[in-house]
């Protein structure tokens, strides 16, 4: 039987909207409920939708829906804004259970603003980025022409991540995949 998602209720795109302007912890607690049954379960049916279709083509990263999603309670020891709460939701989605910064995954968010859907590289360690620069640096035909292909631009849009001013230490300044290799993040 197939997975199917349902959707967002009119009651969980409102508790989504309504976060933004009431990031408090009275506000919150109030609602809390329609948090957890309209916009939290409806992210855990949406995960277990994208885990079917993943079984298909990259079983891989399949991810237990529960474990998958991110906290809504924000860390706000280090930050300026001290809004108790994100105003989104998001899901990882990674290799074989691995952390994220072990391998390239995919990333969902839900939000007032919309959907997104994310996948690469994010926050690879030190020795997964320069395996991944060793690659590019010798096979970057390849992974060019998958870029410029017309369906994944539409489909994903163009890469993205933030990139060195420099190409790193080791690598030829002038080489052909300069603007490659200079990348910390693929996605």
């Amino acid at each position: 039987m197939p997975v199917t998602f349902p959707g967002y209720s009119p009651k969980g795109l409102t508790w989504l909207r309504q976060i933004v302007k009431n990031n408090d912890r009275d506000w919150f607690l109030a609602r809390k409920d329609v948090f957890e049954s309209e916009v939290q379960g409806a992210t855990v049916a949406l995960v277990e939708a994208l885990n079917a279709r993943l079984e298909k083509f990259a079983s891989d990263y399949v991810a237990d829906p529960k474990k998958a999603l991110t906290r809504i309670y924000r860390d706000v020891r280090f930050s300026k804004d001290k809004s108790p709460y994100n105003t989104y939701l998001g899901a990882r989605f990674s290799h074989l259970g691995r952390p994220k910064e072990a391998c390239a995954g995919f990333w969902l968010q839900i939000s007032a603003q919309g959907l997104e859907l994310v996948g690469g590289s994010y926050m690879a360690a030190t020795p997964q980025l320069a395996r991944l620069r060793s690659r590019l640096a010798t096979e970057h035909a390849d992974f060019e022409r998958l870029c410029r292909r017309k369906a994944l631009r539409t489909a994903m849009g163009e890469l993205q991540g933030e990139q060195l001013k420099r190409v790193p230490r080791g690598l030829p300044p002038e080489h052909p995949a300069a603007d490659l290799l200079r990348h910390k993040q693929f996605y």
